[in-house]
């Protein structure tokens, strides 16, 4: 599948060529054109073997950094990786190194901390992962507990600027998984299950907020003569990150997700992730305009998506996006 499609040309195309008047045209322009100069800042964190980079790689579709099963631990600094001047990711490993660990608990604090020039928090979402096979996971919910959640912010951002995810799945009970087809059998679905609402449950217990959880299998490479395993719940996975990251940021999430779609074809099946995203997205596109609404003089955006030329847009939005989603195979 081609990899340059481009989700605002998509847009853009498609709104010029719909029967929406030139004056309504140009607000959504305006709109998207502010969405697409959007910069967004991930931070993914974890302790060592958890697959951060698999994760990384599987989302972008891309080799941000080299993945490796026996990989030695690195150095305790946060890493920054610039997919383009759009989207930095922030490598930072998890606690669990002993007497380094207050130290690199004070980096992540600053990082989350610090904030852009319009005074809103740099890190728009942080990932935590850990390792769905791991009985011991204390070093993660202290992670969670005691650096993470209590320095994001107020309630509302302490519930939408992370999510914690258990990698690695597959390697819970490793017969009940189907390696062809990229899934668990019943038995082993109703051990993830129980992990994930353990986790869940002891996140809640320490931390008093809710926070989203799941599990998933990133895939990896075990050398580079192998083809790297077909992830399972990655769209689930996405699907989480698009709906916890700021509405104009949307669009530039996707804009530079991998295309490949046997990336996003294996996952639990308990919701429509393809629609949950598309919703995410329409979502992000009315509340952009809303917002836009009286930024410049005289101008009353947030009316675009309203009335009987709003059903026009949002029409031409919802169909848009279900075309571009279609490169996913959603």
């Amino acid at each position: 599948m081609a990899e340059n499609n481009d989700i605002f040309r998509e847009f853009g195309e498609s709104i010029q060529k719909s029967d929406i008047n030139e004056t309504e045209k140009k607000k959504i322009f305006d709109i998207l054109l502010n969405m697409r100069n959007q910069k967004i800042n991930l931070m993914i964190t974890g302790g060592t073997g958890v697959g951060k980079s698999s994760t990384i790689n599987a989302l972008f579709g891309r080799e941000i950094s080299r993945v490796g099963i026996h990989a030695e631990p690195e150095t305790m600094e946060i890493k920054s990786y610039e997919l383009n001047d759009k989207i930095t990711l922030w490598d930072s490993p998890g606690l669990g190194d002993g007497k380094k660990d207050p130290e690199h608990a004070r980096k992540i604090v600053e990082l989350l901390h610090r904030k852009d020039d319009s005074g809103a928090y740099m890190i728009d979402l942080v990932l935590v992962l850990a390792d769905a096979a791991s009985r011991d996971l204390g070093t993660t919910y202290s992670l969670i507990s005691d650096v993470i959640v209590p320095n994001l912010g107020d309630e509302n951002d302490k519930k939408t600027r992370v999510i914690a995810a258990l990698n690695k799945c597959d390697s819970v009970m490793p017969r009940h998984w189907d390696y062809t087809n990229s899934k668990p059998d019943e038995k082993l679905i109703a051990e993830l299950d129980g992990r994930v609402d353990t986790f869940r449950r002891r996140i809640k217990e320490t931390t008093g907020v809710d926070v989203d959880t799941m599990y998933y299998s990133a895939g990896y490479k075990e050398d580079d003569d192998v083809e790297q395993e077909r992830p399972y719940n990655l769209a689930k996975l996405l699907s989480l990150i698009v709906s916890h990251t700021p509405d104009k940021k949307r669009l530039a999430i996707m804009d530079n997700v991998s295309r490949n779609q046997e990336t996003w074809k294996s996952n639990d099946d308990k919701r429509d992730y393809g629609k949950d995203i598309q919703e995410s997205l329409k979502q992000s596109v009315r509340a952009a305009a809303a917002a836009t609404a009286g930024a410049t003089a005289g101008a009353k955006i947030g009316a675009v998506l309203g009335g009987p030329v709003g059903a026009a847009i949002g029409g031409a939005i919802g169909g848009i996006v279900g075309g571009v989603l279609g490169w996913f195979g959603w």
